[in-house]
């Protein structure tokens, strides 16, 4: 579970354009005052603004890291590995 500071940190930490600045200033407000300890959590209200701005933003999903297809542009270095002699049995076997 997400707390309430994490899910702030989060959004404030969105590129800029991606909030309005009302929401960003609300936000940082809200995370100012619970940073000091002025505030101990959320309201209901505010709790759910940012969920669902959260949610809007797709800052919940998780991001799957694709590796990018590799291109060799030097093949000789490839016809060399593939020409080596090769062990016939694995490093450390008797």
């Amino acid at each position: 579970m997400i707390t309430d500071l994490q899910l702030l940190k989060a959004l404030l930490g969105t590129p800029s354009g991606k909030l309005s600045s009302s929401e960003e200033s609300a936000f940082q407000a809200m995370y100012d005052r619970i940073a000091t300890g002025a505030q101990i959590t959320l309201t209901f209200k505010q709790r759910s603004w940012l969920t669902d701005t959260y949610k809007k933003l797709e800052l919940d999903k998780e991001w799957k890291f694709i590796p990018r297809r590799v291109v060799v542009k030097d093949k000789s270095l490839v016809n060399t590995l593939d020409t080596m002699d090769k062990p016939l049995k694995p490093p450390g076997r008797k």
